[in-house]
């Protein structure tokens, strides 16, 4: 640890030794100006003032108390020295407590090839940004990127100019260095010589260095509590150590205002959760962990009315292997019958509501108590209609058909599902394979793009082109699990595109899978509760922002993207327990940009990403809130009571912002 004296500590080490040395020895003269004060006295008064302070330091090192006054010194020095670091680790290690470990940035980079090819990316690829930081592929196994994959890019002419493709990546060590700004990547990092070059359009998230004594030791209360995932208390301390990416956590169990997890839903004719709360009652048992975790841009692709497997995990639904093929709706089978299953083929019961028909495939209510067991092939199995006198055969007319099957995949008409998780705002939803001719194709890339969110089944507009927006909605099955492993998320698109691929871009959560396998673990998980991660619903914040210039000042002296950057770098490290006014925007504006005279009032239109997949939209002059006097008349609006019953509150958001939704610019003087 470095030494650090004052000239107070050399002077009261010298008083000390005077009388120290006069005491012991009498006769001499050791008064101020004397020649033994000076040879004496003065001379060991330096070397006694390291002394205490050596020994007042590792005094110290003895106690907690000590090492935070040490890990809180203003001397960087001195409260980064790793004796310090060392103590601290050395005391919480008696308790079983560790320091928080640096985590990884993560990112999407587009890589741009001459050539349409399959590109072969190895895991030990190493991708510089500059100088300082690397990047790798963020995966265990090498990549093929099949030729198929490319997206083409035209000129002005028409010709294809080359192609690109993205690609994740993470960073070579930990640090909030690696939380790198968009931009073109200093090198290719050696994939193939077609590549032209490498880009990030975002900034990268997740990146953040070893925890600091001082935090460390304002965490030590929780890090001794109990080490598991009993409480909150203990879920405090056992999850932000193991996953440094959490920024903040909220425990919501039996009690607390949104968690309605726990209630007995109530099920609509389509089979989706009734968030109207009616006839609902708490069960308790259920905890859900709320996260907020860094951003990043992610994609996933599928087939628009494809199958693909519940993320839920229910299996709700039921075909036929009949010959011909049976078709549902032709026979009459309408929401409200009933399936009958043979009871010598399934266990349990054998009544099941029907809840929704398709012509392939009838879906039973996905309630725990009523869905199938288990999967089976070869069912016995009849449809009835429940009657106020005896039933009703809907199909046979008589006796039981035969080859029936339940299963868990799912698909629906004009929808494709999202992957289970943390799933924010829709970027960009591409059919990448659309018919030829079609008038709504990019020429940019060959692609259909779909960026309007609407909340009614999309319809295609009569005429346009690519500069069109496409309408698509997005639907949740069952809000109570939106944002969790178990989200059951579809997006529609309108019906001329159903049989078609396409490609999502979407805004995640970096490092959700991670902290929501880890508590699903039944090694780790509570035996006695349901535990789920949850990423905090996401609020989306538009800002326009306009200023005047000081007399004399250069319009050069001013760059507003920068300032944008500024402004989507507050909002999305704001801490959302706390409140964003209006004026702390402004300040923040004014603050970086001197030469800006008046920044004029600005109001913030918000929006709310519901968890039943539609959106809410607020508009404030003052503070962002989730208040029903702020909310704005779309044609859909939810009452905060309304969206309490999903868990949404100023408690379980976040405030999230980016570059598209942020504008800053001189307002223009009439002359």
């Amino acid at each position: 640890m470095p030494i650090e004296i004052s000239p107070a500590d050399v002077a009261k080490a010298e008083e000390l030794l005077a009388a120290v040395v006069s005491e012991a020895v009498p006769d001499g003269d050791y008064a101020p100006g004397t020649a033994l004060r000076d040879l004496v006295i003065k001379g060991l008064s330096v070397a006694t003032a390291v002394m205490r302070t050596e020994t007042s330091t590792a005094r110290s090192l003895q106690s907690l108390r000590g090492i935070a006054e040490l890990a809180n010194n203003p001397n960087t020095a001195i409260a980064n020295d790793l004796s310090t670091a060392d103590a601290a680790d050395a005391w919480l290690s008696n308790w079983f407590a560790t320091r928080g470990a640096g985590s990884f940035a993560r990112g999407e980079v587009l890589v741009a090839v001459s050539r349409r090819m399959d590109y072969l990316v190895r895991s030990t690829q190493r991708l510089q940004y500059d100088r300082t930081y690397a990047f790798y592929p963020d995966t265990a196994v090498d990549l093929v990127i099949a030729a198929s994959e490319l997206s083409p890019v035209y000129s002005a002419g028409g010709a294809v100019a080359y192609y690109t493709f993205p690609l994740r990546v993470v960073a070579a060590a930990t640090g909030a260095g690696y939380n790198v700004s968009p931009g073109v990547w200093a090198g290719t990092g050696g994939i193939s010589n077609y590549v032209l070059r490498v880009t990030s359009a975002a900034v990268f998230q997740g990146g953040d260095t070893q925890q600091s004594t001082a935090d460390y030791l304002r965490t030590a209360s929780d890090a001794i509590s109990v080490r598991n995932l009993v409480n909150a208390r203990s879920i405090q301390a056992v999850l932000p150590p193991l996953f440094r990416q959490i920024r903040r956590l909220l425990v919501v169990g039996m009690g607390d205002p949104e968690m309605h997890r726990d209630t007995a839903p109530a099920l609509v004719p389509d089979g989706s959760f009734d968030s109207s709360g009616a006839g609902s009652l708490h069960l308790g048992g259920c905890v859900d962990i709320y996260c907020e975790l860094p951003l990043y841009t992610t994609q996933f692709s599928g087939t628009i009315g494809g199958a693909y497997p519940r993320p839920d995990g229910v299996i709700a639904s039921f075909g036929s292997t009949e010959t011909p093929a049976l078709d549902f709706i032709a026979l009459g089978i309408v929401p409200g019958d009933v399936l009958q299953l043979d009871p010598d083929d399934m266990e349990g019961r054998s009544d099941y509501l029907i809840v929704e028909v398709l012509s392939n495939e009838l879906r039973v209510a996905p309630s725990a108590a009523r869905a199938f067991r288990r999967l089976a092939q070869e069912l016995r199995y009849r449809v009835y209609r429940p009657m106020h006198g005896p039933d009703r055969n809907v199909f046979p007319l008589s006796g039981m058909a035969e080859h029936g099957y339940t299963t868990a995949d799912t698909r629906t008409p004009c929808r494709v599902g999202a992957p289970p998780g943390a799933f924010y705002d829709v970027i960009d939803v591409a059919v990448t394979n659309p018919n030829p001719g079609d008038p709504f194709i990019d020429p940019s890339d060959g692609r259909v793009h779909f960026a309007l969110r609407v909340e009614t089944a999309p319809v295609m507009p009569l005429t346009g082109d690519f500069e069109t927006p496409l309408p698509f909605r997005v639907l949740a099955r069952d809000p109570r699990l939106t944002q969790t492993a178990l989200a059951f998320v579809e997006l529609e698109l309108p019906p001329e595109y159903d049989g078609k691929r396409v490609t999502v871009r979407y805004d995640g959560n970096a490092g959700f899978d991670a902290v929501s396998a880890y508590v699903r673990n039944p090694f780790q998980r509570t035996v006695n509760a349901a535990q789920l991660v949850r990423a905090m619903h996401p609020v989306y914040l538009s800002i326009d922002i306009e200023y005047s210039l000081k007399a004399g000042t250069n319009a050069a002296a001013i760059d507003p993207s920068a300032i944008a950057k500024a402004v989507v770098a507050f909002v999305n490290a704001y801490d959302s327990r706390e409140v964003i006014d209006v004026s702390d925007i402004t300040t923040l504006v004014r603050n970086r940009a001197p030469a800006i005279d008046t920044v004029y009032p600005f109001g913030i239109s918000y929006q709310l990403l519901a968890p039943d997949g539609t959106t809410v939209d607020y508009a404030t002059t003052d503070r962002v809130a989730m208040s029903s006097d702020k909310l704005v008349d779309t044609g859909i609006v939810r009452s905060s009571e309304e969206l309490l019953r999903m868990g949404v509150s100023d408690r379980t958001t976040r405030y999230v912002t980016n570059l598209s939704r942020v504008n800053v610019s001189e307002r223009a003087i009439p002359s």
